[in-house]
């Protein structure tokens, strides 16, 4: 799995205290609400250095999806 995708996976299973996620897994509908979701940005922007905007973050609802927007803000 591609390393930085499995960084996010550890960070969303994390703040949303959930057992298991799968790279395409909705992590709305596994458990992460609205503070979690908060929270988990706030936790990339730290672990990845860059600037997640909210709006395009909301629209990503799995690991995979959040990992390619990370992807295009990283240096």
């Amino acid at each position: 799995m591609h390393t930085r995708l499995a960084r996010v996976i550890d960070i969303i299973a994390r703040v949303g205290k959930l057992d298991a996620l799968g790279p395409d897994d909705d992590f709305y509908a596994a458990g992460v609400d609205s503070m979690g979701a908060i929270d988990v940005v706030m936790d990339l922007e730290r672990e990845f250095g860059v600037a997640v905007p909210d709006e395009q973050f909301v629209a990503a609802r799995t690991a995979r999806a959040v990992t390619a927007l990370v992807d295009r803000a990283a240096p």
